[in-house]
């Protein structure tokens, strides 16, 4: 029987490792667009700190014993990287609803219990360990070895948990609720059950100190590990999907005269209808005077929405996309746009260089099948 648990511990270990070894690799060659800016790098920090680095100090302090001084510090060390990999899901949960401003005091409650904690481990009282077992030994019998918190740690732990589970279950519905596409947003909530379940383990384990309930919370870290990275190799653009909007995508020639316009499903942003015409007449001033100039407006901000703008000198038009949000991943979805703008209209723009020629805008009707192919995460 212990043997076979044994070899389910093993197997979930070795799972770990192969994740956080195959999934950064695979985000890295078929994903690269999509991890642009910080965001990736609290990706892969809890990928190394989840799947190697805490898998492998849970696995030496309950498989092996070494000395009762070497187990206490590594079943420390797990304690550690599991908070610092909480603290790197709040980041990511963050950074899904792009408003860090607001989410400092959760940061700063975070980092008062997370220094209780790391107080209470470092504490050489903190936890201690009921072992009858020589130096150098493979445990078979995981519960031959176990780890019990002393009372100011337990109940920092309990207090720690609680406020992790109302902070993720907080963020996730809240951004479901202001979510434009609910089913991906139902993912995300999915996704907090399997990161909280751990977490009320930890709670009845602070409580309770049985091995068991503690072999099952590394269990369930596992399936939430893996459930959660299936779900973002599969959704890359999973913060897009949730919070980011695109209105509208003009095209514009360089003598102002408008070649396209797409116009999504979305609520027009709340600009008064004389303010947003002054806009548009400016923008095709902006367009006639700017394309051509070493010097070039790429953003226009207002209120309530931001407008991009990707200029195209040889073939003079430019492209602007009216956002909620500016980011560096639709600004590259933006840019390969105009290149297959370039590319598929190439005759037409041709015709239209002499600005004494008549435009036919009828010629640019195939726009929309590029526009759906390269903004499809929008529809």
């Amino acid at each position: 029987m212990y043997e076979i648990f044994f070899a389910i511990l093993i197997i979930v270990y070795l799972s770990s490792l192969f994740m956080s070894i195959f999934l950064p690799i695979y985000f890295l060659l078929f994903n690269k667009s999509s991890y642009l800016g910080k965001k990736s790098f609290f990706f892969f920090a809890s990928f190394i700190i989840g799947g190697i680095l805490m898998s492998t100090a849970y696995v030496c302090s309950i498989l092996f014993y070494f000395s009762k001084d070497v187990n206490l510090f590594v079943w420390k060390l797990f304690l550690t990287l599991q908070f610092a990999n909480y603290e790197c899901i709040l980041l990511i949960l963050s950074s899904l609803q792009q408003k860090q401003k607001k989410d400092l005091p959760f940061f700063s409650v975070f980092s008062i219990f997370f220094g209780i904690i790391i107080g209470g481990i470092i504490s050489p009282i903190s936890v201690s360990i009921d072992e009858t077992l020589q130096s150098g030994t493979i445990v078979f019998n995981p519960s031959l070895i176990n780890y019990k918190f002393q009372i100011h740690l337990s109940s920092a732990i309990i207090l720690f948990c609680l406020f992790l589970i109302f902070v993720f279950t907080y963020k996730n519905i809240s951004t479901h609720l202001r979510s434009r596409n609910k089913t991906f947003s139902k993912l995300l909530l999915a996704s907090n059950i399997t990161i909280c379940i751990p977490l009320f383990f930890l709670i009845i384990l602070a409580i309770v100190q049985l091995p068991i309930l503690r072999d099952l919370q590394f269990v369930f870290l596992f399936f939430s590990y893996l459930f959660n990275a299936i779900l973002f190799a599969k959704n890359p653009d999973l913060a897009l999907n949730l919070t980011n909007k695109v209105y509208s995508i003009n095209i514009y020639h360089k003598s102002g005269v408008l070649l396209y316009s797409y116009k999504f499903e979305y609520e027009t942003p709340d600009i008064e209808s004389a303010i947003w015409g002054n806009i548009v007449i400016g923008l095709n001033h902006i367009v006639g005077e700017f394309i051509d100039k070493k010097d070039q407006i790429d953003v226009l901000k207002t209120r309530s929405a931001d407008i991009m703008v990707d200029y195209n000198n040889e073939k003079g038009f430019a492209v602007l996309v009216m956002t909620n949000r500016l980011n560096k991943v639709l600004s590259q979805m933006m840019h390969d746009f105009t290149k297959e703008f370039e590319i598929k209209f190439e005759e037409e723009l041709k015709d239209i260089q002499d600005l004494n020629n008549l435009i036919d805008v009828s010629d640019f009707k195939g726009v929309d099948e590029l526009i759906k192919k390269r903004f499809s995460i929008y529809f």
